[in-house]
Parts: structure tokens; sequence; C-alpha cells
């Protein structure tokens, strides 16, 4: 059983290895290694509102991803815990 444990944690680490010098290696062929800290901002770049609109509402939709949708769930269920135990003695 520990045999597995040590293979995946084997092939996990070794994917990652792969995988990061597969991406310093692009960064270094596209000459973009250095480029956070040598393009300038650009003030006159506003940004755009593409949230989409309900068309029977007419209101503005807000679409979260599983992984935020999950922590809200688990910030919703801690929440309700600190409440019962305000109320609870011993």
């Amino acid at each position: 059983m520990l045999d597995s444990y040590y293979f995946s944690g084997l092939i996990g680490t070794i994917f990652l290895e792969v995988w990061k010098r597969r991406n310093a290696t692009l960064a270094y062929e596209w000459d973009v290694d250095t480029f956070e800290d040598t393009e300038p901002d650009r003030p006159q770049f506003f940004g755009t509102d593409t949230r989409p609109v309900s068309k029977v509402f007419n209101l503005i939709v807000i679409y979260f991803t599983r992984i935020t949708h999950g922590f809200i769930k688990v910030l919703k269920v801690l929440s309700s815990t600190v409440k019962n135990k305000k109320n609870f003695s011993y």
C-alpha cells in the first residue's frame, strides 16, 4: 500500500519538474522570461465589462467556478458552526 503512495509521489514530482523545465524553456525561447519586469504599464487601458446580462430579468449574471462555489459553501458551514457554538453552553 505504501509503495503506491511513494510511486504516486514520485510520478507527481517528476511531472511537475518536467512541466517547470518545459515552461522555462519556452519562456527563454520566446524571450518572455522577464516580460513582467520590462513591460511598461498601460494607463490608457481601462478594460471592458463583458459580464452577461440575463435576457429574462435584465440583470447582470454572476458565474462562480466550482472552486469558488465550494469555497463559499465551506464558509457558510463554518459560519453556521460558529453561530451554533455561541449558543452552546457547557
